[in-house]
């Protein structure tokens, strides 16, 4: 990686723990999805309060709960 001069490269770990927490963070937002869904919100409601919406509902709907949460 070519770092610019005076910039601090985050360490292999941090560029690690980043993308976890990351991919933790979407999870949670697509529970909130399903969630809002569940609980009768429409795709504009969930766009609006929580963000995303129609491809998360359909990987459920044609999946499974683990399919929409990845």
């Amino acid at each position: 990686m070519n770092a610019l001069p005076g910039r601090i490269e985050p360490s292999r770990t941090r560029r690690i723990e980043d993308a976890a927490a990351a991919a933790a963070a979407r999870k949670v937002k697509r529970a909130q999805i399903l969630l809002a869904a569940d609980a009768g919100a429409g795709d504009e409601e969930i766009a609006t309060n929580v963000g995303g919406s129609t491809p998360i509902k359909r990987r459920f709907v044609l999946g499974s709960i683990e399919a929409a949460l990845r």
